[in-house]
């Protein structure tokens, strides 16, 4: 449990964030989806760090389709350049951030995997 921590606060954070844009229509469903993508792939990403699983062309392209996906739910959003000049936390700055954190959890486990 404490291995994976972040990744677990991430996943809470990530549902309770798309529960509350469910019931409301306050927009910030899209945040909660981008984060439990990311979220999904970093703890896959930490579990071949940590030697949790073994690391396989399967594992990896599973990761990288959830980031995959992430991107594409930002990216294709009707009027996108508008929606990140209005609303630019849940548009680009929580998507960036996931990216950024998956990055560095792919690039952590693949440095474990050539020693």
């Amino acid at each position: 449990m404490k291995k994976h921590l972040w990744t677990n606060l991430a996943i809470a954070l990530a549902v309770l964030t798309w529960i509350s844009g469910v019931q409301t229509s306050s927009g910030n469903m899209l945040a909660g989806e981008v984060m439990l993508l990311a979220a999904l792939a970093c703890r896959s990403a930490n579990k071949r760090r940590l030697l949790e699983v073994n690391s396989n062309n399967r594992r990896i392209s599973y990761e990288f389709v959830l980031i995959v996906v992430m991107t594409l739910l930002v990216v294709l959003q009707n009027g996108f350049k508008d929606l990140i000049a209005l609303d630019p936390v849940p548009n680009f700055v929580i998507p960036v951030i996931c990216l950024m954190f998956y990055v560095l959890a792919f690039y952590r486990a693949r440095n474990i995997e050539k020693v």
